[in-house]
């Protein structure tokens, strides 16, 4: 067999090479839009009542590849950081919970911060919502609508599904 290129030699790729090189290149990325909602950036009640607790929610961060963006390809995970401050002067172990879901009902995740009842804040600081795991963007824009609930007591379970 017989090696028939010459350094020096110009060719140009055939039209059965060229559909080759394009069926085995990447198709592009195809990046979703993420929409935030906040329709009420204090703090909620988890329970019935709260007693002396405030807060609100202060920022939320769409955080992919270790930067804070508003479009996330199809297909890859990404995680919400929001930033939040809390009160309760009634002191007590007490803890809030940060919850984010799109409204059809789907991406649920939530986490909970506790605090051990020696201060009566917490923050400014803030929790990325994570508790199942990372999310993963669909192949859709999405709105995700986040809230931050409080607990007089402390707690490990996010409030009902309802109230997110």
């Amino acid at each position: 067999m017989g090696f028939d290129y010459c350094p020096g030699e110009k060719r140009s790729l055939s039209a059965v090479q060229k559909s080759l090189v394009a069926i085995h290149s990447p198709l592009p990325r195809q990046f979703r839009n993420i929409h935030i909602s906040m329709d009420d950036p204090r703090l909620m009640r988890a329970v019935k009542s709260l007693g002396s607790m405030g807060g609100e929610i202060l920022k939320v961060d769409v955080m992919w590849n270790g930067s804070a963006v508003t479009k996330v390809p199809a297909g890859d995970k990404f995680d919400i950081n929001m930033s939040f401050q809390a009160s309760n002067s009634g002191g007590g172990e007490w803890c809030i919970a940060g919850t984010v879901i799109v409204p059809d009902g789907t991406l649920p995740n939530y986490e909970i911060a506790k605090n051990n009842g020696v201060s009566t804040t917490m923050g400014p600081g803030y929790i990325t919502l994570n508790k199942y795991g990372q999310l993963t963007m669909p192949n859709n824009d999405i709105t995700l609508r986040v809230r931050l609930f409080g607990y007089p007591f402390y707690n490990d379970t996010p409030p009902d599904r309802s109230l997110w």
